[in-house]
């Protein structure tokens, strides 16, 4: 968290070196430069041979050109078929995954099936000896990542090394970003915070392939992208932004109005992963991309209004700690690229475009929906119903002349297997087909129409097989409609058990959670009594130190700190500060170096450090008299559990029980101001004396402040007074002892500030000695 000492600059990912910060790589890789010729070549879509006999049967042991071939793999449905193709056009194309891509016959594109962890996969290199790899992460365009991604990132690293592949390139998500650092009070980096499971998840991603891309000497280069936008493709979040604005859909954006927002084209993400691709003098890095326009959600919000004035937006105000560069100059300096579309500029025209497309698409989908159905359902019962009925007559023709089939009716069994399977339509399709065979097989042994249809004898068969296939037919439906309406009722069973456990754990966790409130605040009580005694005291001294063990116990926070501020309101006075502070927090402060957080203690406001800027304190309150702030108290640090309203609450409490016990102190100290000095002296009473420095002696004893004491020779009160006059701090004191010696307290000093009082004490012609002194 910010502090407002001055903390050394450590670099935001320690791991990778980023154009955004500068950081350098230790995992940097010096592969032997390589020539690729990117020369055309037809190929032709991949059907589900072994990758190994399609090799041999497409590219042949003849061919001696060259070409660079790349492998998609990951989220490839994140990338339109309009950019594999563009891809095609200079290299080939071999892509792996579960979503299959409609490419066009006749590109060097290939489809497979299959994701990292299956035997295909690792068949693909050896096949189509793959130069680069493309990896989609699950992240990209602010998605929640994929199933088992760090298994397929592993396996792909595996492959990659084992197959010396020149360079893996991994399309990540600036969420990895979202973070803001940890300090100790030491000032030193302790971790970061990130601000949502997505960025941490994302950023161990990147973090999981630098490992093992450092352990397998593989170059790899990382690109943290914003959004993608293809307005042709509804994988990714544009598409869905769209597709929310046709149905009147509301629509719910993570972050704030002003944050800012990016989109990359599909078109430029190719351009960038081809350039990257074509380098083989870089090294391993890893990279923010950005497209170099400035827009917030609140542009993008009335860019959707202007073409859908209906649509909802709404916002989940999650925080947001993303900062880069507007543009990406390292991408530029070693790749050459420049991104080239604005994407809100062109928004409208995507949106039209992205309509056009799906009512094409919706058009053909349901067609070809409705042809795979009806091919795929009904089509292969009457092929069976057909096939089987042929096998049927086949059988009855080579059994006629046995005996034993005289008495088995092979009609009658196919007429109950068929109604039996496919239901009753099927049943009774099969008994007409029956009896037309038996009318043709009567007719052959001399019996006409006329004579079956007046001999009711003769239509005996005939009935018999069309009940069987009806009432077969009826109980296979009547079983099924039983099993669909079981199945229903278990799936509608199951979303209630489902919704009565999320309410039961729900009420659960309220449960434990009023209960820890209300024991919270029923000890609380205690302990705002005991923090009332604590504070009970006439001296300062007594009051800093009891008020920083008591905020501590109760804050759980040992980052506090008070100070005083002199009468000019240009300098504060640490006073007394946590242990873990003392030795690194600096003596005084410049009102100047924190003047946002001076003005609003100032109004009698709390300052709460909400835009964590560096160098000011989390939480501030002051302590005031007649315009001017007498005394600061301010927390440095602070976890992100403890910066919500109830802590804030806490903190102003704490802080007013601080005030009224010290404007109680100082206004006894100013009614008995008189008598606790020596007339027209800056000495203090040996009685008064005693007890401040008792009082810092208790300070330092609990670790909250430092002191020096200096004994002087002289026992002149006057003469030191004077001489001391204007070269100590208002904090000091000068006191005297029972015997007349004089003393000085030098507070809240450190070896440096003593040697410096020293020589200003030489140069005033004083002889003393020190006491007391680090």
């Amino acid at each position: 968290m910010a502090t407002m000492t001055e903390t050394p600059k450590i670099p935001a990912y320690e791991n990778d070196k980023d154009s955004t910060h500068g950081t350098t790589d230790p995992f940097v890789i010096h592969p032997e430069p390589t020539v690729e010729s990117i020369l055309s070549k037809d190929g032709f879509y991949a059907g589900s041979a072994t990758p190994y006999v399609e090799a041999m049967i497409r590219e042949g042991s003849s061919s001696n050109i060259q070409v660079s071939s790349i492998l998609i793999c990951g989220n490839v449905s994140l990338l339109s078929e309009t950019a594999i193709e563009k891809v095609t056009e200079t290299c080939h194309v071999v892509v792996a995954g579960k979503q299959k891509q409609t490419l066009s016959p006749g590109r060097k594109a290939h489809y497979y099936e299959t994701v990292p962890t299956e035997e295909t996969f690792s068949q693909l290199f050896d096949a189509f000896d793959i130069d680069t790899v493309w990896y989609i992460s699950g992240y990209a365009d602010g998605q929640n990542g994929m199933d088992n991604e760090l298994k397929y990132l592993e396996c792909v690293v595996k492959t990659c090394s084992l197959n010396a592949v020149s360079k893996l390139i991994v399309v990540s998500s600036v969420e990895s970003l979202n973070f803001h650092h940890q300090y100790d009070i030491m000032g030193r980096l302790s971790g970061r915070a990130y601000a949502s499971a997505e960025a941490f998840a994302t950023a161990q991603m990147e973090d999981f392939v630098r490992y093992y891309a450092k352990s397998y000497g593989l170059k790899t280069i990382i690109l943290r992208t914003p959004y993608i936008a293809s307005e042709w493709n509804n994988s990714n979040f544009l598409g869905q932004i769209f597709d929310h604005m046709l149905c009147d859909k509301k629509l719910v954006f993570p972050f704030c109005p002003e944050n800012k927002v990016d989109f990359l084209s599909g078109s430029d993400l190719i351009e960038l992963l081809l350039d990257v691709s074509e380098e083989s003098a870089d090294e391993t890095a890893t990279y923010s991309v950005t497209s170099g326009y400035h827009y917030t959600w609140r542009d993008l919000e009335e860019e959707i209004q202007k073409l859908a004035p209906e649509t909802s937006i709404e916002y989940e105000q999650n925080m947001n700690f993303i900062s880069i560069q507007s543009y990406s100059i390292e991408l530029k300096r070693k790749y050459g690229f420049i991104p080239m579309d604005n994407v809100l500029d062109s928004f409208s025209d995507a949106f039209e475009a992205y309509r056009e497309n799906i009512r094409k698409d919706s058009w053909a989908k349901k067609l070809l929906q409705k042809l795979r159905d009806s091919l795929l359902t009904k089509a292969a019962g009457y092929i069976e119903l057909i096939v089987f009925f042929l096998l049927t007559e086949y059988l009855v023709k080579i059994t006629e002349t046995t005996v034993y089939f005289k008495y088995v009716d092979l009609r009658l069994f196919y007429v109950v297997i068929m109604g039996t399977i496919y239901g009753m339509s099927m049943g009774i399709l099969a008994g007409i087909l029956t009896g037309i065979s038996l009318f043709f097989q009567f007719r052959d042994i001399g019996l006409n129409g006329t004579m079956l249809f007046y001999n009711l004898e003769n239509w005996l068969p005939f009935v018999v097989y069309l009940i069987t296939g009806s009432i077969t037919g009826y109980i296979s439906n009547v079983r099924r409609q039983e099993t669909s309406f079981l199945q229903k009722e278990y799936d509608h069973l199951r979303q209630k058990y489902l919704i009565l456990n999320d309410v039961y754990h729900g009420t659960i966790e309220y449960k434990s959670e009023y209960k820890r409130q209300i024991l919270g605040y029923k000890d609380s009580f205690g302990v705002i009594f005991q923090a009332v005694q604590k504070l009970d005291s006439v001296l300062p001294q007594e009051i800093f130190m009891n008020g920083i063990q008591t905020m501590e116990d109760i804050l759980k926070n040992h980052s506090i700190a008070i100070y005083t501020i002199d009468d000019w309101q240009k300098y504060g006075r640490l006073a007394a500060s946590s242990g873990e502070l003392l030795e690194n927090l600096s003596k005084s402060i410049e009102i100047a170096s924190i003047e946002p957080v001076y003005h609003t203690i100032q109004n009698g406001d709390v300052w709460k450090n909400t835009e964590l800027l560096q160098g000011m304190p989390m939480y501030a309150y002051g302590i005031c008299d007649k315009g001017k702030v007498d005394l600061m108290i301010v927390v440095y640090n602070a976890s992100p559990e403890q910066l919500s309203l109830y802590y804030l609450n806490l903190f102003k409490i704490l802080c007013n029980l601080v005030k009224l016990s010290f404007i109680r102190a100082l206004e006894y100290q100013r009614a008995i101001e008189q008598e606790n000095y020596f007339p027209d002296t800056l000495v203090v009473i040996p009685s008064y004396f005693s007890e401040l420095l008792h009082a810092q002696k208790e300070l330092m004893d609990a670790g909250l402040a430092s002191y020096a004491l200096i004994r002087f020779a002289s026992k002149d009160k006057t003469f030191i007074s004077e001489s001391l006059r204007g070269l100590i701090r208002s904090s000091d004191i000068i006191g005297a002892d029972d015997e007349g010696s004089l003393f000085l307290i030098l507070t809240q000093i450190n070896h440096k500030s003593l040697q410096i009082v020293e020589n200003r004490l030489m140069q005033k012609g004083l002889k003393f000695e020190i006491v007391i002194g680090n």
